[in-house]
């Protein structure tokens, strides 16, 4: 979540929503939803050598009239293959069933033009699918997002109450849940310590309709009691058109994975840490120090991983799940255990003897 600051455990109470690593009853998150939509207009056909299918233009048109025309008439000749008229004889079966033969053909011509005239509007039509919106477009969707994360460290609950939809929803990177009320209610300006600021980084709009869907990075930076902090999120907001007006209806963030400072840990002794370490029969992981950094392969002629150093005995992996690797020793003081905790679970691998 944006403005998401450490706690302060003295001194300034820092109950600020924007602060707070989980939310909690009063607290400000933002979240929202992704979508996808790719769609692949294809049309079936019995001629052979027949070029590809239409393709239509942004603005909805056939790409060609040859194009359009000539899969009209595909379709127009399979239909008369099928509704080929019938022939009648002197005394005729049509009209053994009490209707002249002028007056079949008639209505078999009109059932004909009628398909053809359905065949034409239907091979012409534009297949409905999400397109990258116009510049324009982009350029206002980011405005109102740029306007509305910067009413959070001055408290504008204005500016969230007519920006939100009434029925919006908003998800935190650590899945919390919001709903307009309560996010609007919780905001409050930041102490004088504290200050923040977002920028929108590679906007991508996508509409469908009233509806319209903004994937976005969020660049914070961040300065809490003289310290400076980056955070980045990837963010899918999604929009909808009410009376002219877009709002926010959905918004989820997630944080980007970065590397985290490196910390010097004084009397490390990565040796200690060498060998295999198994969670299943087949199912090993091998420590080994490269080039002054201890790090594990998976199996054979798996890449090699390194791990960061945090304390003695704990690590962080340096890929993007920056999960947490915590030895455990015995009685005696050697490592007989690893720990990868992930996702707030934990993974246990017991060491090899030897």
């Amino acid at each position: 979540m944006p403005f998401n600051i450490p706690q302060q455990t003295d001194g300034v109470s820092m109950d600020h929503p924007h602060f707070s690593g989980n939310t909690k009853p009063g607290e400000t998150s933002l979240g929202g939803l992704r979508w996808k939509s790719t769609s692949n207009s294809r049309r079936s056909s019995n001629v052979k050598q027949r070029e590809p299918a239409t393709s239509f233009r942004r603005d909805g048109g056939p790409s060609t009239d040859r194009h359009c025309n000539q899969h009209v008439q595909h379709r127009f000749a399979s239909i008369a293959n099928i509704m080929t008229l019938p022939a009648y004889s002197a005394t005729g079966t049509a009209e053994n069933c009490g209707l002249l033969p002028s007056f079949a053909e008639s209505i078999m011509r009109r059932f004909i033009a009628s398909s053809f005239a359905l065949v034409t509007l239907l091979a012409c039509m534009p297949t409905l699918h999400a397109t990258t919106s116009p510049r324009t477009l982009r350029d206002q969707l980011v405005a109102i997002t740029q306007t509305w994360v910067d009413a959070i460290p001055t408290g504008r609950k204005d500016i969230w109450a007519r920006t939100l939809a009434d029925d919006a929803v908003l998800v935190d990177e650590f899945g919390g849940i919001q709903h307009k009320r309560e996010a609007v209610a919780s905001l409050s300006p930041f102490p004088a310590e504290i200050s923040g600021s977002i920028e929108l980084r590679h906007p991508q709009v996508h509409s469908f309709g009233d509806t319209a869907i903004l994937e976005v990075e969020q660049y914070e930076r961040e300065a809490f009691f003289g310290q400076h902090f980056v955070v980045r999120y990837q963010t899918l907001i999604t929009f909808v058109k009410q009376d002219s007006q877009w709002l926010i209806a959905g918004y989820e963030d997630v944080t980007i994975p970065t590397s985290p400072p490196r910390l010097q840990v004084a009397g490390l002794q990565t040796q200690d840490y060498v060998g295999s370490y198994r969670f299943a029969p087949d199912h090993a992981w091998t420590f080994s120090v490269r080039n002054h950094l201890l790090g594990y392969v998976t199996g054979p002629g798996r890449p090699f991983k390194a791990v960061a150093p945090v304390a003695h005995d704990v690590f962080m992996g340096t890929d993007d799940e920056r999960n947490l690797l915590i030895f455990r020793r015995n009685a005696a003081g050697h490592v007989t255990e690893l720990i990868e905790r992930r996702k707030f679970n934990d993974l246990h691998l017991r060491r090899d003897a030897g």
